[in-house]
């Protein structure tokens, strides 16, 4: 009897839902999509398994094969650059239509939450299946506009950096992002409701990202299409983060902030 009752507990045990396991950087190597059948991010370290194939446990028979069909075919016709890598093309990264690159203040009037949250770790992965890409961890730490965020940890990710797949290097690069964000330092995301609503934790970036990266060193970087389309009003100011801070306060409350500085 004793026994049997062990036995139906060890069957009970494994069907209880296990916890992701996490990378030394706190990152889950899975995060699964709630709308489509391919996983969002796979750690690169639990995308193949010991012979280099892509796992069918993670993306299935059909997906797996397709993977590995991909990157055979850019390791055979692919051109490896000077630092012996293959360049994987530019990617809209997002599942969201294109937008027109806004400026600051255009994100700050027509995002319904302004986040702040501090990098606690990063991984590197691929992202929808087959784009490299680095996932951070990151921990909220205001809401600058809109209801608080009800979230203890965030994930998002950039379109950013280097990999090996089944034996070749690959680079992943995007002039529509700033340089990625360090642990220790902190972003400032401008989200749509929409967005939010995707994940429990993940959030998806557009593919001309609304982002401010604060440096841990005191540096400010902004992205890309804020610099191109920039405002005159934002760029008189000195560019630290308290003056971002009630800059962008004072935009998302619709007043105008250019007096505020001067």
């Amino acid at each position: 009897m004793i026994a049997f009752h062990r036995w139906i507990l060890l069957l009970l045990v494994a069907f209880v839902p296990q916890p992701p396991i996490y990378a030394d950087s706190g990152i889950p190597n899975v995060i699964e999509s709630q709308y489509r059948k391919m996983p969002i991010w796979v750690a690169a370290s639990h995308a193949l398994d010991e012979t280099g194939t892509f796992k069918t446990e993670i993306y299935g028979e059909q997906l797996s094969g397709s993977l590995n069909s991909h990157f055979d075919f850019l390791a055979k016709y692919s051109t490896i650059d000077a630092s012996d890598c293959i360049a994987k093309r530019q990617v809209v990264f997002s599942e969201a239509p294109d937008i027109p690159p806004r400026s600051l203040r255009e994100s700050t009037r027509e995002n319904q939450r302004i986040i702040r949250l501090r990098v606690t770790g990063k991984e590197m992965g691929l992202h929808w299946s087959h784009y490299p890409a680095t996932l951070f961890r990151a921990l909220p730490v205001e809401t600058i506009h809109g209801a608080v965020l009800d979230r203890e940890v965030v994930y998002f990710a950039f379109p950013i950096g280097d990999m090996e797949i089944r034996g070749y290097q690959y680079c992943k690069t995007d002039h529509r992002f700033p340089q990625p964000p360090g642990v220790g330092d902190e972003v400032i995301l401008f989200v749509e409701e929409r967005i939010l609503r995707h994940h429990d934790t993940y959030i998806e970036l557009d593919s001309e990202p609304e982002i401010i990266i604060l440096r841990a060193n005191g540096t400010v970087d902004l992205a890309p299409q804020y610099v191109e389309n920039v405002d005159d009003a934002f760029t008189s100011l000195p560019q630290s983060e308290a003056t971002i801070h009630q800059y962008l306060a004072a935009l998302a409350n619709s007043s105008d902030p250019s007096w505020r500085f001067q």
